[in-house]
């Protein structure tokens, strides 16, 4: 009703009437400033994330709530659902709470990349990182797919995958 073609969704995609193309997978790190794990010590396992440090939550826009820290090292998989200090739903704002060392992050690697390089960033919990993240290309069933949709898709199963990867 929109008028829109396709768009792009991150994240497991619930049961719905559109039609879905995967064009890759995004890595997800958890991450903080020097000074911020010099003041709060560097944590060895997730569940020390629930004692004494400071997390910067990405909060759902539909619902408000936090997303949860989420690790997985061997097959098993791991939630933090700890009180958050700083809360955002926009992922530079998001990005830039954790520059400014006001505590602990889980981001995309292509958003944090040049920041780890610089050492304005550290990961941390390597073993422990989170599963991939999917990213779709979706539209409606009962549009037409033109000629330009089609090459659009492909295109994105082309290059999306080098853009957001490790």
């Amino acid at each position: 009703s929109d008028n829109v073609d396709c768009v792009i969704r991150g994240g497991p995609l619930n049961d719905s009437s559109l039609i879905a193309r995967q064009i890759g997978f995004a890595t997800l790190i958890t991450c903080a400033t020097p000074a911020y794990l010099k003041l709060y010590g560097v944590p060895a396992y997730p569940d020390e994330l629930k004692n004494g440090h400071r997390l910067i939550s990405y909060l759902s826009p539909q619902s408000g709530r936090a997303f949860p820290f989420r690790f997985e090292r061997d097959g098993e998989k791991t939630e933090i659902k700890a009180d958050y200090r700083v809360g955002v739903n926009e992922s530079n704002a998001h990005l830039a709470a954790a520059l400014a060392g006001l505590g602990i992050v889980q981001t995309f690697t292509y958003a944090t990349a040049a920041h780890i390089r610089a050492g304005k960033l550290v990961e941390i919990l390597t073993p422990w990182r989170p599963a991939r993240y999917p990213f779709h290309v979706v539209y409606p069933q009962n549009r037409y797919v033109t000629h330009r949709l089609r090459v659009f898709i492909s295109w994105l199963q082309e290059i999306f995958p080098a853009r957001v990867g490790p």
